[in-house]
């Protein structure tokens, strides 16, 4: 009887113990069930293809103040008038001003036509703008109203009579 009694405590000794393993066992699958769901769940959009393109507390895109200004304007396009020469004759002009910052300038001189071409920039205000052909001579003019107003060699606007031959229409 002395040995049924150890044999049966010995066994429920090795069954408790195995027990114990199982619930370890469950708890540590338990325990990794959740990981692999949520790599799966985190894994899923990238595989369907559905992708979020909006995302909450990110930083807003930085805009240029500068561009800002200048597309309340609608500056391009091409623009045409007569402007004074340096001999005080008119000088009929065309102006073409494109997305890309570049221009195209167009002029009748004593019968001939010249053109030229190049970039031009914007002040830092947005209200006016330099043409520059690569001469050594950049030309300044203020834009409004869908009007090319040539400005003086100082970056200023001619005023009084001779203020009307300094103007380009847009077209």
């Amino acid at each position: 009887m002395k040995k049924s009694i150890f044999a049966l405590s010995a066994l429920t000794i090795i069954l408790a113990g195995c027990n114990d393993n199982a619930e370890k066992a469950d708890t540590a699958a338990a325990d990794q069930q959740p990981v692999a769901g949520s790599v799966q769940q985190n894994s899923e959009p990238a595989a369907t293809g559905d992708i979020t393109t909006s995302v909450e507390g990110s930083a807003p895109t930085a805009v240029d103040p500068l561009q800002q200004k200048t597309a309340d304007l609608d500056w391009q396009g091409t623009y045409q008038g007569s402007l004074l020469g340096t001999d005080g004759k008119p000088v009929d002009t065309t102006i073409t001003l494109n997305a890309d910052q570049s221009f195209t300038m167009t002029q009748t001189v004593k019968g001939k036509e010249q053109k030229s071409e190049g970039k031009f920039a914007w002040d830092p205000e947005g209200t006016k703008l330099t043409l520059d052909d690569g001469q050594g001579k950049p030309a300044q003019y203020a834009i409004e109203d869908n009007t090319l107003i040539k400005l003086d060699a100082a970056g200023n606007r001619v005023a009084g009579d001779m203020a009307s031959q300094y103007l380009l229409h847009k077209q």
